[in-house]
C-alpha cells in the first residue's frame, strides 16, 4: 500500500513516514530546547541542536557563549 500526503502529494511506503512528513506542512514546533527555548518540528533536529549547548565555549571577559572556538577567537580580536 502507498501513503500519499494530502498537501504536496508526496508518496510514502509506510504510514509512520507519512506521519513524520506531515509536520513539514504544520507551523507547530513541539520539540523545545530547555537551554535556549529554540523550537523544532522534528525531534532529531532538536537533538542535533542540543549538542551545540554541550560544546559551547565562553568568553571569560563578557561571558558571551559561542558554538565554535573560532567564533570566540574572532570575538576576542
Amino acid at each position: 500500500k502507498i501513503y500519499r500526503c494530502k498537501d504536496c502529494k508526496k508518496v510514502f511506503s509506510d504510514s509512520s513516514t507519512l506521519q513524520r512528513h506531515r509536520s513539514v506542512h504544520s507551523a507547530e514546533r513541539p520539540f523545545k530546547c530547555r537551554t535556549c527555548f529554540a523550537a523544532f518540528k522534528l525531534k532529531h533536529h532538536l537533538q542535533r541542536h542540543e549538542k551545540l549547548h554541550a560544546s559551547l565555549v565562553t568568553c571569560t571577559d563578557c561571558h558571551r557563549t559561542f558554538s565554535h572556538l573560532s567564533q570566540l577567537h574572532n570575538h576576542i580580536r
